[in-house]
This record gives structure tokens, sequence and C-alpha cells, in this order.
């Protein structure tokens, strides 16, 4: 009776915990056919651990990479024993589950039911070096694998409340992308986490962590090392946005700034007009004098060291460059690139008084109702938005926001976006938030 019970217990446990040994076993897969397999297959991969979250409830969620490329195991079924010594970091191990997609991640869903995935430890032990990459972009061809890249903080990092995870934006002057310190990857304190709490907008770093996919690329970071000067660092002579803000309308003006976005050039007056961005603040830098040449040496992006003069019109605060006897003039400083986070106003999106504050900068409020479009010159030309926003409490508020096709022409996704809308929609709008009289959003895209 007392064997049988035994061996009873002892087949329950093999049942629950998955066997480990140092034999290959089935044939794995190479890394290209498990990427072209489809979600809800079976796959069967091998490679080496190179990082894992924290064990809980007898499952951890595993990096694994080969020569190829790399997976995501999540939720890996294993003992605490098993955790600590046969999926310790660089020991190689074969996985058989089901394949799945989460938000844009692919993944082996160790937990999915009635499949749930199988590993067995092989023998053989790797760890790899991160791989360099040169932009954000080179994430999505390199998903789930170690690497690192040269970056510049667009953010201020936030620190989820819930689960402590920190948050920051970077910027390759490209894209920008949000990357995450997943504490149960990294843990909750430690050099990692002060280092990134420390960061500051316009801080040059080197992040290093696994590519991870939420929507867009999302690196797990494991390592970030500060690099030389905030890209913000102004020049002798060159006036902080607070001073800019200060200063009397008619004065001159010496302003430092990324082009956050562009107008079309103006053939007829020979030049345009700029929304520049910096850690503190938008200016809107109006009528440039420029050739088509010079123009083209504008990319949204570059550093700009500009002069003119501080002008108001109808609300909106700008450097005008157009002025007879004190034209502006721009000059493109260095090679660094910086794309700005949108800012989201959405909390206070009904406080009129509020959202001016944020003049010039790039937004996104969210919470919108279509009211009414209109056309200015007919189909092709500027769009006026009437959009309401009503709130859980008090009356609802209506704006007039704007299609400048000096920004965004009528050959744009945006524009044709806008174009398509109908009374009673709900959108999420982003753009620059110009002024005039009151906020007055020029809209770059929209959400349904």
């Amino acid at each position: 009776m007392k064997l049988k019970k035994f061996i009873a217990i002892f087949v329950g446990a093999l049942a629950i915990v998955p066997m480990v040994a140092c034999n290959k076993g089935a044939a794995s897969m190479s890394y290209a056919d498990y990427s072209k397999a489809e979600v809800g297959a079976d796959v069967v991969v091998e490679g080496y651990v190179q990082g894992k979250q924290s064990w809980w409830d007898n499952k951890a969620t595993v990096y694994l990479q080969d020569d190829n490329g790399a997976y995501f195991v999540y939720e890996l079924g294993c003992t605490e024993a098993q955790y600590k010594n046969e999926l310790a970091t660089g020991n190689k191990i074969q996985v058989k589950g089901q394949k799945a997609a989460y938000a844009g991640e692919e993944e082996i869903n160790g937990s999915a039911k009635g499949a749930e995935a199988t590993w067995t430890k092989l023998s053989g032990t790797k760890t790899y070096e991160a791989k360099k990459l040169s932009k954000l972009a080179d994430m999505k061809t390199n998903p789930n694998m170690l690497v690192s890249l040269d970056l510049t903080v667009a953010s201020t990092p936030e620190v989820d409340p819930k689960r402590d995870n920190i948050y920051y934006d970077v910027t390759d002057g490209e894209n920008v992308y949000t990357f995450c310190v997943e504490t149960y990857l990294t843990g909750k304190t430690g050099t990692l986490h002060d280092t990134v709490k420390g960061l500051k907008i316009g801080d040059k770093i080197t992040a290093e962590g696994f590519a991870y996919t939420y929507y867009d690329p999302q690196l797990h970071t494991t390592k970030v090392t500060k690099l030389g000067t905030n890209v913000f660092t102004k020049s002798a002579g060159v006036m902080t946005h607070a001073e800019f803000n200060a200063a009397e309308v008619g004065s001159d003006c010496v302003v430092e700034a990324f082009v956050a976005a562009k107008y079309v050039y103006g053939e007829q007056w020979s030049n345009t007009t700029l929304y520049l961005q910096d850690a503190e603040g938008g200016y809107f830098f109006y009528r440039v004098p420029c050739t088509k040449a010079e123009y083209d040496t504008i990319q949204v992006g570059s550093k700009l060291k500009v002069t003119g003069v501080k002008a108001e019109w109808q609300g909106e605060v700008e450097i005008d460059a157009s002025k007879s006897g004190a034209e502006g003039t721009f000059e493109v400083i260095g090679t660094e690139k910086f794309l700005s986070k949108s800012k989201d106003l959405s909390s206070i999106v009904g406080n009129s008084a509020e959202l001016v504050k944020h003049a010039n900068e790039y937004v996104y409020l969210k919470g919108l109702e279509i009211v009414e479009l209109k056309f200015e010159k007919g189909e092709g030309g500027d769009i006026t938005v009437e959009v309401k926003y009503t709130p859980t409490e008090g009356a609802a508020v209506n704006y007039t926001f704007f299609v400048e096709t000096d920004l965004t022409p009528n050959t744009t996704d945006v524009y044709s976006a806008v174009k398509a809308l109908k009374a009673g929609d709900k959108v999420n709008l982003y753009g620059f938030m110009y002024i005039y009289g009151g906020p007055q959003l020029q809209i770059t895209k929209v959400e349904k």
C-alpha cells in the first residue's frame, strides 16, 4: 500500500514539473523556421539563457538566444531549484511549446492552457555580447536579442506605482520609442534604477537590454551608461526658454533648439516657418528667409541657432524672421539629432488657459469628438476642425483646430485621415499647439 502511494505521488510530481535531461531530444527548428511559423503553431527551439525574470508560482519568463536570433519564452514552468540551477544564465535548453503573439511581441507561451511548454536542459553554455545597433528601427529586425544603442533621452523617466517599472522615452533623431526597466527582470533597486531615475531630457546614453516589443520596440533595459554633454546645453549668449518668455515683444532673440517640424518652402517669398523645441518648451520661427538649397539643409531633428525679433499676433508668441532690416537668421549646429516626444495634455484638455501654457509644443490630446469640418478654398485646402471635449463633470468645451496645408499638405496621410472624419467620431489628436486667440492645434496625426 505504501509503495503504491509513493508511486502515485512520484508520477503526480512528474506531471507538474518539467523533466530535465542532458540529451538533445527532438530536433529543434532553426530560427528562420521559427520566425516563419504561424501564431498558434507548435514549435521546438533551443538556445542559451541570456536573462530571466523573477520566479513565482513555479514559472519564470526566459530570454533565449542562439547564433541567429532570440526567443522570448513566457511563463515557462520550473521549480525554484531548476530556476536557480538549470536555467542559470548561459545554460542551453530546448523548449517545446506554442507560438503566441501579444501586442506585437512574438513569443513561446509557456502557460498556454492545454499546451503548456516543456523544456530540457542540454549540454553546453554560452553568453553573448550585446549586439550594437545603429538606430532604433533596427530593433524590429533583432527581436528579443540582447542589443545596445547610443540614444538621447526624450522624456523625464516615470515610475509605474503599481509595479515600480521605470518608463523613459529615447530618440535617435528619426524615431521616439518608450523603453522600460522591468522590475521582474532587474529588481526594484540598484545602480540601473538610480541611473535611469536620474536621467534628464537631452542626456546622451548607451542603453543595453533585450529588444522586446510592445506595439513598438521597447527595450527591457539591463544597463544604462551616460555619455558626454546634454544636447540642450546652451552656447554663450543664447537664451533659455524662460528668458525668451520673459523678453519684451520687439526685442532681439537668440535661441538654440531642435527642428520639430517645418512648413513647405514658400517659393514666392523664399522663406519657410519652423517649429523648434528644446527641453523646456517650443518656439514658432516665422517666415525664415532662405533659398531652396538652404531650406533643404534644415532637417527635422537638426539643431539650429536662430536669431529674430520676438513678436505676438492673436496670442501667438513667435520669433519673427521677416521684419525688414532685422531679418532672422539660422545656422545648423553639429550633427546631433533630437525628436521630441508628444506631451500628453489629456488631463488639461478642457482648460484653455492651461493649454496655452504649452504654446508651440508637440502635444497629444485624447477623448475629443468631431463636431464639424470646414474646407478653406474647397477640398484640398486647409481644414478647420471643430471639436468638442466633454468632461465627466461640468460643461462641454469646444475648440477650433486646424489642418495647415503648409505644414501637412493635402497629399499627406493626416490630411486624408482628417478629411474622412465625420461628425460624432471620437478621436485622439497629435500636433503643435499654435495659438490664435486661444488653443488652435495644428494637427499632424489622428487616432480614431
